[in-house]
């Protein structure tokens, strides 16, 4: 008589947009900032849930990417307290009240200083009493630099624009610039698709956004400056 064992392994899974645990979730795990530097502090926040029935006492672990420009300022915010600049494995503890309370948030801020650059900081948050509950949160900067219009430059109104065609599996871009590129991003910032000397009009065939995964579409023009960017999911 054989005897049959199942292991079950817990990780985070998606339940009603939520990536969730089984003693807490949170509304998103990934935010793809990408700005001009004439824009001051960029901030967003993810809303965090309990559902252990009691109250949880957690634990942020910030990871800095290698390429961190050293004069970008990272700013994070838990339940209960403000860090006015957070480094590579800092690391704090807050409580994640049952029911959680207005402040259950994770709020995330970078100040740029006007620098350009591109990079990325994760963060792993767990509960004390169960770290197998671990999900990463993971922040995507690209900062470019603002080009001001001159008081004689001609505006276009006829702005470049990304439809996501899903049922036909199409990017379908208009109004391009001529000699413009198209970057398509994976959630680990990997290029998996890129297209050179654009037409004003495409339809580019695309199904990596297919069963939930999100990508981060960018449109540059002949000069490498970014003229458009949407999140693909």
């Amino acid at each position: 008589m054989k005897l049959l064992i199942s292991v079950f392994i817990l990780l985070p899974f998606l339940v009603n947009g939520q990536i969730v645990t089984a003693t807490w979730g949170v509304s998103d795990t990934t935010v793809f900032v990408d700005r001009t530097t004439d824009v001051g502090v960029v901030h967003g926040y993810f809303e965090i849930f309990n559902y252990a029935e009691r109250d949880l006492e957690m634990r942020w672990i910030c990871q800095k990417a290698e390429d961190w420009p050293s004069d970008w300022d990272l700013v994070f915010t838990d339940p209960e307290n403000y860090y006015p600049i957070v480094e590579h494995n800092d690391s704090a503890d807050f409580l994640l009240t049952y029911p959680p309370g207005w402040a259950n948030k994770l709020i995330y801020g970078m100040d740029h200083k006007g620098i350009a650059g591109t990079s990325s900081a994760r963060f792993k948050v767990f509960p004390l009493d169960f770290p197998n509950d671990t999900i990463w949160l993971t922040y995507y900067f690209r900062m470019t630099d603002f080009i001001g219009a001159g008081i004689d430059d001609v505006v276009d109104l006829n702005t470049p624009a990304i439809h996501w065609n899903k049922s036909s599996l199409l990017l379908m871009l208009n109004n391009v610039p001529s000699g413009a590129s198209l970057e398509v991003y994976s959630l680990t910032g990997q290029i998996i698709l890129e297209q050179t000397n654009l037409s004003e009009q495409e339809s580019i065939p695309f199904n990596t956004c297919v069963n939930g995964n999100i990508s981060l579409a960018v449109i540059k023009d002949e000069n490498g400056n970014v003229v458009l960017t949407r999140k693909l999911f």
